[in-house]
């Protein structure tokens, strides 16, 4: 603990605190470590007489550097010079062990709530009575003799010597006078010690004496009050040569850790100099001019740094879904929070398709929130996915910064977001859809079909989208017919109808309600079977007639000693000029009539006509051609 000792003279305090000042760069603020900065924030706090104490709450978190500052209360002024000067005590308590503390730690001051008491300057003197008390253990003066300063100092926790973290003494009171008319009965008194409730006098600065002014130290006339402190200072003795009280006892915690110290002056016969400072920088006789009446009160004032920190508790989210053409979604939530931002408030700013509320009631697409709150007001913000938006995923970040050119853009944050867009189900119709296909024994099978005209949309769309939105029947779908025979009245159920089904520029936030349409019209076609060649020895089919003078022949004249009158068919039962497989269907030539290009006997080459087809299956084909097939 270093304690600044009252018995010893100010001028030698002064100039060893001066010089120790030059020495380690703590005459003021260091300017590499208390400089305005991206990402940091520097602050101050002062604190003058009040005549109580006022709490201050070091920051919680991101504290990077602490400066105290305190200036103890000059004396008051005697009727024969001026009071003494208040103590300075100044120096970072950043890493500061705290009362109670027994270790070293920049945590032990986060969070913690400090008392600033600051002191009163000295009283003026008052002819032949004391003087008033200065708060904050200011002593009272004798007669025509001022009283001493209160001290200034920050406490953890209540204000007790046990919880003093630092102290400026106050300084003592002026002397009175150098005469018996300015002496008389009443001594200066001691100044206080810090939280003294007038148990233990112990550490009270004693007494002046009254009495005589004609010799130091003997009893003389009216003394200066001593200031206070941690310990407080004594009362002047009275006296021609000097009858100022002694400035109180400064203090520092813990030891080893030695902040700029100067003592509280004694009070003077003659007026001292105001300090040389500037800023903030002034002691107590410098508040008040030397020849004022009471002395100058104390102050202390703090700076610190901390760091900046913009904080979400989510870094993405899923909104509820919302379908086309209704309301917003339903909301969800992040919580904001921020820590000494040099910006008067962040701005939100969700991405297109979002919108953003602190209420949740009143949403636009950005808002700014305050942050005159240093320490944060943990903020909600909810979002939601906009009215109005297509069908759709949507997503993006919601953008989170200060509007100020200081904050750091490290600092930003975002925060993502994903919402979903339902389409809505729209129910179609037959419309004019028919559908056509050729014979080949199956209900399903559409390998030879063909469509014609399209469904129609009957209920879903939006009044706004009706026209930019249809529908389409590729052949790619699934068709049933209710028969697999020929015929043009067939009910025919058309499925797996999909979303792709459906264009227009509305058409992507649309889906259907139902994907199988039914009773559409539907015909089946005869399948085209070709006659047999009577040119190609190998089909086994020839005409031959003996010769009778005339070209003209029938059914006596077809040879088909080595051909087949059944019509094979193929596994393929789409394949040209074969029948479906296992269809009975074959050639009936009864009926034919035969003209040859030339009524003598030889190889001759004709027409014929009159083939038809025969068999259980036959209404199911067609043939390609019934006459002037040519052979040869």
């Amino acid at each position: 603990m270093f304690l600044t000792k009252h018995k010893i003279s100010s001028s030698f305090w002064r100039t060893m605190a001066l010089n120790l000042l030059v020495l380690l760069g703590l005459g003021g603020i260091a300017q590499a470590q208390y400089t305005e900065e991206a990402g940091k924030r520097l602050m101050k706090k002062t604190a003058d007489y009040t005549g109580a104490a006022e709490d201050f709450v070091v920051p919680s978190r991101n504290l990077d550097a602490m400066y105290i500052k305190i200036w103890g209360a000059a004396g008051g002024k005697g009727f024969a010079g001026g009071g003494g000067a208040g103590a300075y005590v100044g120096g970072d308590i950043t890493t500061m062990a705290l009362p109670g503390l027994n270790t070293h730690e920049p945590s032990g001051l986060l969070g913690t709530t400090l008392k600033l008491n600051v002191g009163q300057g000295g009283r003026t003197y008052v002819a032949n009575a004391y003087s008033g008390v200065a708060y904050a253990g200011g002593g009272q003066g004798g007669s025509y003799s001022g009283g001493g300063g209160g001290y200034s100092g920050i406490f953890k926790g209540s204000i007790s010597q046990g919880n003093a973290i630092a102290i400026a003494a106050g300084g003592g009171g002026g002397g009175g006078g150098d005469d018996e008319t300015h002496g008389g009965p009443h001594h200066g008194r001691g100044g206080n010690q810090v939280n003294y409730s007038g148990g233990n006098t112990s550490l009270i600065g004693a007494d002046g004496l009254k009495g005589s002014f004609s010799t130091i130290g003997n009893p003389g006339s009216g003394s200066g009050g001593g200031g206070g402190g941690y310990f407080g200072g004594s009362g002047g003795h009275g006296s021609a040569a000097n009858g100022g009280g002694w400035g109180g006892t400064s203090f520092i915690s813990p030891t080893g850790y030695v902040l700029t110290s100067i003592a509280g002056a004694q009070g003077a016969n003659t007026n001292p100099n105001a300090p040389n400072n500037n800023d903030d920088d002034v002691i107590g006789s410098s508040i008040a001019q030397p020849t004022s009446t009471n002395g100058g009160n104390g102050r202390i004032v703090i700076v610190y740094k901390v760091t900046s920190e913009l904080t979400v508790n989510q870094s993405s989210l899923s909104l509820a879904a919302t379908t086309y053409g209704g309301a917003a979604s339903a909301s969800s939530s992040f919580k904001l929070n921020w820590y000494y931002l040099n910006s008067t408030s962040v701005m939100v700013t969700a991405p297109t398709g979002f919108e953003v509320s602190t209420d949740n009631s009143s949403f636009s697409s950005s808002l700014n929130v305050a942050t005159t709150n240093l320490n944060g007001v943990e903020t909600t913000i909810y979002v939601r996915t906009k009215a109005g938006n297509n069908a759709g995923t949507h997503s993006g970040n919601i953008e989170i910064k200060g509007n100020n050119q200081f904050l750091d853009v490290s600092l930003n944050k975002t925060v993502a977001v994903t919402g979903q867009v339902n389409p809505i189900p729209v129910t179609i119709g037959n419309g004019t859809l028919t559908v056509t296909k050729t014979y080949n024994k199956s209900t399903t099978d559409f390998t030879n079909g063909s469509v014609s005209g399209n469904p129609e949309i009957i209920s879903g769309l939006l009044p706004g989208d009706v026209g930019q939105v249809s529908v389409t029947t590729p052949t790619s779908l699934n068709f049933e017919y209710s028969s697999d025979q020929v015929g043009n009245s067939w009910n025919v159920t058309v499925g797996s109808f999909t979303t792709a089904n459906l264009t227009g520029s509305k058409a992507s936030n649309y889906t259907l309600a139902a994907t199988t349409l039914y009773n559409i019209p539907g015909e089946i076609t005869k399948k085209s079977i070709n006659p047999p060649s009577f040119a190609n020895a190998n089909t086994g089919w020839k005409l031959t007639k003996v010769y009778d003078g005339n070209t003209n022949g029938d059914h006596t004249n077809v040879d088909n000693t080595n051909g087949d009158l059944q019509i094979p068919y193929h596994t393929n039962n789409n394949q040209a000029n074969f029948a479906v497989n296992g269809d009975n269907l074959s050639w009936d030539y009864s009926n034919i009539s035969i003209t040859y290009d030339d009524k003598n006997a030889g190889s001759r080459s004709g027409q014929f006509s009159g083939l038809i087809l025969d068999g259980a299956d036959k209404d199911n084909y067609v043939l390609s051609t019934t006459s002037s097939t040519t052979f040869g």
